[in-house]
């Protein structure tokens, strides 16, 4: 009689992405850390792409290796390992200028006999701090409607998000310029992405995350 699969958090086999391969660019740090830990815990095999600055806490892991670059300064070896990745998932923790998405975007390939590895870049919610807010309000406004007359509501990719005009772009900056900055070069990314044609992928846009092993200090704000 076979044994029923193992159940971890919220009833999820702990061998569900058995025989899975992932890669995390970035992955020592804060949220990065929290995804490789879960995908090991699923059965999942991990490669860490980053710098190498940090140290790795999942050193000796047999299913976790790590591979040193940076993708800034070495553009060119960065493409070259993305290249050779045959694997089911790319989680990008790390990617704050257009053509580092390029350099994603052109160097994955589908596999012989199976589809190029899904996608997923790590955005923010500051991309609405650098947006053009016309169309966004436009969309809400049309939405609102629908919803009053029985239609559905509105979803983020309902309303791809455009770089703001100059007057907007000059307000923004006055309310929060560290916001617009971050969130302006986040926007550019998944502006590129979307043109970028590839094959499968999905923005996360977090909010602040305040969790164990923050990195950033944003729990001090909230302790008493």
């Amino acid at each position: 009689m076979a044994s029923s699969p193992r159940e971890g958090e919220n009833g999820i086999p702990c061998e569900a992405l058995s025989g899975k391969k992932y890669m995390v660019i970035g992955g020592t740090q804060f949220m990065g850390r929290h995804l490789v830990s879960k995908l090991l815990s699923l059965g999942a095999e991990v490669v860490l792409l980053n710098r190498g600055k940090t140290p790795n806490p999942f050193e000796g892991h047999p299913r976790v290796s790590l591979l040193r670059c940076d993708r800034l300064n070495q553009r060119a070896a960065f493409r070259r390992i993305v290249r050779k990745f045959a694997g089911d998932g790319i989680v990008d923790f790390v990617c704050f200028k257009p053509h580092s998405i390029r350099d994603v975007i052109t160097s994955v390939k589908r596999q012989e006999g199976r589809p190029a590895p899904h996608y997923v870049f790590i955005s923010s919610d500051s991309v609405f701090m650098a947006v053009d807010r016309t169309a966004v309000d436009a969309a809400h406004a049309r939405a609102q409607a629908s919803s009053q007359s029985g239609g559905g509501g509105l979803r983020e990719e309902d309303v791809p998000l455009e770089p703001p005009s100059a007057e907007a772009k000059a307000a923004a900056l006055r309310r929060n310029a560290y916001q617009f900055g971050y969130g302006s070069g986040k926007l550019k990314c998944e502006v590129e992405l979307r043109g970028g044609r590839y094959p499968e992928y999905s923005c996360l846009r977090l909010p602040d995350v305040i969790g164990q092993f923050d990195n950033l200090g944003r729990h001090l704000s909230v302790q008493e």
